[in-house]
């Protein structure tokens, strides 16, 4: 029943009232909170949330299925001063299917609902999902000693999909390398460099993150998160994040973080929270 509940969440085409969605998302995370880990020896979740800008360059384990689903506000004042954007994700989503142990399939969509206003005054709104995202993580090799564990990130946006107000014409591809250190039992360094080619706005957008994660108690974590985007239009777009995660079982991790932007392109604020949740399919 779980895996019903989480296709009717993920499918881009479901055209389903604000209050469904939102109820569908409380009764995975009710299920997933009452249900037995049943994988006990496979390593604890690790998720690519909370971070928004960092992905693990860990795999899932093969014939697993992590769903990774989070809510998300955020702010942005726009020129003239009295200009506000508000963007609500509700939700974010990805799904992660781990196919062997050195490949993963991913796909992702967020259903966004955004609010233009001016004086205080609603100017525009518009609410769709995004363009569906399909992509893949490959397994280059583990850490050794000060060489971090290295895996490669594949992801392409696909033109005619989502809301007609967000449909691209082309193609997006983005291209990453994922880096993660494990310094000591409380400590690990993670580092992202994407680069992406957006046809849309016609340039080049390179993406770096760093993420440091610590882990307080046996299900209890936090992480820092520094991040941004770099376009060749010199435009960049820098961004601070932090937050805290709750591990209770092998198979759920819940999590709430709160992010600034650090330069006047880059959004005010941001507060999110979310749950990602494992189950073995073969």
């Amino acid at each position: 029943m779980l895996i019903l509940k989480a296709i009717i969440i993920f499918s881009p085409s479901t055209n389903c009232p604000m209050k469904y969605t939102l109820l569908m998302i409380f009764m995975i995370t009710f299920s997933a909170l009452t249900a037995q880990d049943k994988e006990e020896e496979w390593p604890s979740i690790n998720s690519d949330r909370p971070g928004q800008g960092t992905d693990s360059p860990f795999l899932l384990p093969a014939g697993a299925i992590q769903l990774e689903n989070g809510l998300l506000f955020q702010r942005d004042k726009l020129q003239p001063a009295d200009a506000v954007n508000k963007t609500y994700f509700l939700p974010t989503g990805l799904v992660r299917v781990g196919i062997m142990q050195n490949l993963e399939f991913r796909f992702g969509y967020d259903l966004l609902l955004q609010r233009n206003s001016f004086e205080d005054e609603l100017i525009n709104k518009q609410t769709g999902f995004s363009p569906l995202a399909i992509g893949a993580k490959f397994f280059i090799g583990k850490q050794k000693g000060i060489l971090p564990q290295l895996s490669l990130i594949t992801n392409i946006a696909l033109p005619g999909t989502g809301h007609k107000e967000y449909q691209l014409n082309n193609v997006i591809p983005t291209l990453g390398l994922l880096a993660g250190n494990k310094v000591n039992n409380w400590l690990a360094i993670t580092t992202n460099i994407r680069y992406t080619w957006d046809s849309e706005l016609v340039q080049n957008v390179l993406g770096y993150a760093l993420s440091l994660d610590y882990t307080f108690t046996d299900k209890w974590g936090g992480f820092t998160e520094f991040y941004g985007d770099i376009y060749s239009e010199n435009v960049n777009q820098n961004l601070f994040n932090a937050g805290f995660v709750f591990v209770p079982n092998n198979s759920l991790q819940l999590d709430a973080s709160f992010g600034i932007g650090l330069n006047e392109e880059a959004p005010d604020f941001f507060i999110s929270g979310g749950i990602a949740y494992r189950f073995k399919i073969f």
